[in-house]
């Protein structure tokens, strides 16, 4: 479609020899490894195991060269160039945090890419990301650094995944006309490839262009397994969704502010007891324990150090989102209850997707903290020893509140658990 372009491959770099050996059996060689040329970054091992183990989930990068192993030219005998680009995780990331659109066999961005010839800025000032803004500047197209209301073009914040409304599918085999381009093909059964999904975000203190935020969350089986999970769950006691309006929440729980100086306890307004909620979610981001060595603690700012869980929704599932309601409603309650703000979990949205980020601290101040909850803290939790330091001082414990646990749950037919 554009004279003496070349095809970009994108692989994982598990597949990446597969790939080789088919190049080279249809008469492509090497012709250069463009990986030493700064076109790629390498992991460390616990970023990289993060990469190979989200390859088939979620995996967020905000600097997409972070995510390529490698990028090698092949040419063939006619003059033909194939660039093959190899991710750490799925090769969508890589994709979408690129200045071009995505053309082999789906396009995209078909309208803004082929007929207007317009592109979106990414985001980032390093030397890669501005020549590459430049060249397709040199080469006609006309960069956008926010997002645009525009009814034909396809770069506004709305979720997207492949071959959906916006985009083309185009076959790969014989010759082509436009006629074969097929526009929006809603089944995702028979390819996985459209499971892909994602949307452009246009930071509004800055008017420097767009980053893409990516999840793999629609692929059907991925569905069914999340619907059989959830279905094991569902009737359990304190479902955070049955709670979704004021009402409710001021007829089941009362507010617990006297027994400690430093929380507030939603508490069960029959028993007293303190209540424990449940909401169902896909985790797609934590940070927990090991306190690394450049984590300097100290019993000042200990009390800020937290971890925290981010739950997302799988599409627009209706009790994620009523969980997220009852979460504002219940701050609210806390909030009446107390006549002083009051910090929790936090919900936002972007688009129709949900997250909910769950906030914990790592240590308890010790006058806070029950005795019969005391438990010892595991080295494995603390390699610097920059909690035991702050729990020697007596200042802080280590309690059963601020462990994060997480429990199989087998979905076999012989184990109901």
């Amino acid at each position: 479609m554009f004279k003496n372009s070349d095809l970009d491959v994108y692989v994982n770099v598990k597949r990446e020899p597969a790939l080789d050996s088919a190049l080279r059996q249809t008469g492509y060689d090497l012709h250069a490894d463009l990986t030493k040329e700064g076109g790629a970054v390498e992991l460390d091992d616990n970023a990289l195991l993060l990469a190979m183990e989200t390859d088939e989930m979620i995996l967020r990068t905000k600097y997409v060269f972070s995510a390529i192993a490698s990028v090698k030219e092949y040419h063939n005998q006619g003059g033909k160039v194939v660039q093959v680009i190899a991710s750490h995780g799925p090769p969508m990331d890589i994709i979408l945090g690129f200045h071009s659109s995505y053309y082999f066999a789906y396009c995209l961005y078909p309208s803004t890419t082929i007929r207007d010839r317009v592109s979106v800025a990414h985001i980032g000032d390093d030397m890669n990301t501005v020549r590459a803004r430049e060249k397709w500047e040199h080469r006609g197209w006309r960069m956008l650094k926010e997002s645009t209301s525009s009814a034909h073009l396809d770069l506004r914040t709305v979720n997207r995944y492949v071959g959906d409304c916006y985009s083309w599918r185009i076959p790969c085999e014989g010759q082509l006309t436009l006629d074969d381009v097929l526009i929006h093909s809603p089944s995702r059964l028979t390819d996985v490839l459209k499971a892909h999904s994602w949307q452009l975000l246009y930071p509004h203190l800055f008017d420097d262009g767009f980053y893409a935020i990516y999840a793999w969350l629609l692929l059907p089986p991925f569905q069914k397994i999340y619907g059989e999970v959830v279905a094991k769950v569902r009737n359990l006691p304190n479902q955070l969704a049955g709670f979704d309006s004021s009402q409710a929440i001021a007829e089941a729980f009362i507010v617990d502010y006297q027994n400690s100086d430093d929380f507030v306890f939603v508490a069960n307004a029959e028993s007293g007891e303190e209540e424990v909620f449940q909401v169902h979610g896909i985790i797609s981001e934590t940070r927990l324990p090991p306190v690394q060595k450049g984590n300097r603690c100290s019993s000042v700012s200990m009390t800020g150090l937290v971890q925290t869980v981010k739950l997302v929704s799988i599409e627009d599932n209706q009790e994620f989102r009523t969980a997220a309601v009852t979460i504002s409603r219940m701050c609210e309650f806390l909030q009446q209850s107390v006549g002083a703000p009051v910090q929790a979990p936090y919900a936002v949205q972007h688009g129709i997707t949900r997250e909910i980020t769950f906030v914990n601290r790592l240590l308890t101040p010790t006058h806070s903290a029950f005795p019969e909850d005391i438990i010892t803290l595991p080295s494995a939790f603390d390699p610097s020893q920059s909690l035991k330091a702050s729990i020697d001082e007596g200042k802080f414990a280590f309690t059963k509140d601020n462990q994060v646990a997480f429990n199989k749950l087998a979905l076999n037919e012989e184990d109901d658990q």
